[in-house]
């Protein structure tokens, strides 16, 4: 008897062991490893965190010097010869207001504390609330209407949108999460050099990916199309592509997009979420590109040269071309950067001096800071379309773009008609 118990003891774990699949640690970690690469999950500072000390991996020395965050204990465990040991988290703390974490649901009731204004924050239903007598979600008579942008409500209502650290290399932004493309723009720019005339217009009928702005660097990575939205800040939105997007080079590359509608089109699908503001998407191409190779923060470029933007589109719904300062230029302007309205209609075509650029009033108001087109020129981040509305779902195409004068053509492209299997916009 005792034999057939060990025989079947035997079975039913050589069927556990061939259950867990062929990923690369578990032939020698065995179910603990799967079960933690199951339960796992990142943070934005890379930080690996697990429910209980249980599902900890095995610590190998493969994974030496490695910090996985236990959430049962609220503390983080570090590979050490053979063994994790536990870390006491750091008590919270942030620099400055804009150096808090986003008020996600998972750190609802976390408190830190902000140096430079020597208070500290709660966070409580998505937005970060003084806790030393300040309500920092109250509304006053400057806090902005809902028609203005994606952060608008950010200065008011003190709600942290996601920077650098929450975004991929290939965002937009601000807050922002990544729905295609593949050029960095999700932090602070650091140069300005001088662009030039040398802007050739993109025509989204010529197929080609890159907008050849030539004002990059050896990077070469100016011009191409990124999409962003809301969903950092609560927001639930959208862009649904009319054909699944990627190509042998790269998952998120927009080209077959640019191929089917001789332009960058799609279905931005407006959905509010937790948001306190009117839900967004957003298309963009970078000015300069990564700083350097392996550095990707966005460099500004001076496109005064230019002399402003020339643009052709199809919209169902109105929008806004901004000039993009990045992340931390967004920041000082209230993330209200100078714009020029864009009506909403089809083939619509419009040459615009950096001169009709100019920030939203709130901003101006919030910020302190009157910064015009022809300044916000010389300090070109990145040119950024924002659909921002009602929720509902709304057509677009972008189908030239280029210098003021550049002849943007007004006679190919269309408005999409999204089909049911591209719809990967949001993911």
């Amino acid at each position: 008897m005792n034999k057939i118990v060990a025989i079947l003891t035997v079975a039913a774990v050589a069927s556990f062991f061939a259950s867990c699949g062929d990923s690369e640690t578990n032939a020698s970690n065995g179910p603990q490893t799967d079960k933690a690469s199951r339960d796992s999950s990142k943070d934005e500072t890379g930080v690996v965190g697990v429910e209980t000390a249980d599902d900890l991996p095995n610590c190998t020395t493969k994974r030496e010097g490695e910090t996985f965050f236990v959430e049962e204990e609220d503390a983080s465990y570090v590979c050490e010869d053979g063994k994790w040991n536990r870390k006491e988290v750091p008590e919270n703390e942030a620099d400055t207001f804009d150096d808090l974490p986003n008020c996600t649901a998972k750190r609802d009731g976390d408190v830190y504390f902000v140096k430079e204004e020597d208070a500290n924050y709660a966070c409580e239903n998505g937005k970060w609330n003084s806790v030393d007598g300040t309500d920092e979600n109250e509304d006053d008579d400057d806090t902005p209407n809902s028609s203005s942008n994606e952060s608008s409500s950010s200065s008011s209502s003190r709600t942290r949108s996601s920077s650098s650290s929450h975004t991929q290399s290939s965002s937009g932004e601000g807050c922002s999460t990544i729905i295609g493309g593949n050029s960095s723009s999700s932090t602070e720019a650091v140069s300005s050099p001088s662009c030039g005339n040398s802007f050739v217009t993109w025509n989204g009928g010529e197929g080609l990916e890159q907008v050849k702005t030539y004002c990059g660097n050896d990077t070469k990575t100016f011009g191409y199309w990124w999409g962003t939205n809301d969903n950092c800040d609560g927001g639930q939105s959208n862009i649904t592509w009319p054909v699944a997007k990627g190509n042998d080079y790269d998952v998120n590359s927009l080209a077959p997009i640019i191929a089917e509608c001789s332009g960058i089109c799609g279905t931005a699908n407006l959905d509010a979420g937790t948001l306190t503001y009117e839900p967004f998407v957003a298309i963009g191409f970078n000015i300069v590109g990564e700083t350097a190779a392996g550095n990707p923060t966005p460099a500004a470029g001076d496109a005064s040269a230019w002399g402003g933007v020339c643009i052709f589109y199809s919209s169902t719904i109105a929008a806004r071309l901004e000039l993009s300062q990045g992340d931390a230029g967004n920041a000082r302007l209230k993330n209200g950067p100078p714009y020029v309205d864009l009506p909403k209609g089809t083939n619509k075509v419009f040459d615009f001096a950096w001169s009709d650029f100019a920030m939203p009033d709130w901003a101006i108001d919030q910020s302190g800071i009157t910064l015009s087109g022809e300044q916000a020129a010389k300090t070109l981040v990145a040119l950024r379309i924002k659909f921002q509305g009602s929720p509902g779902s709304y057509t677009f195409n972008i189908m030239s773009i280029g210098a003021m004068g550049g002849g943007c053509k007004t006679s190919s492209g269309s408005l999409p008609i999204p089909s049911n299997d591209g719809g990967n916009g949001g993911t």
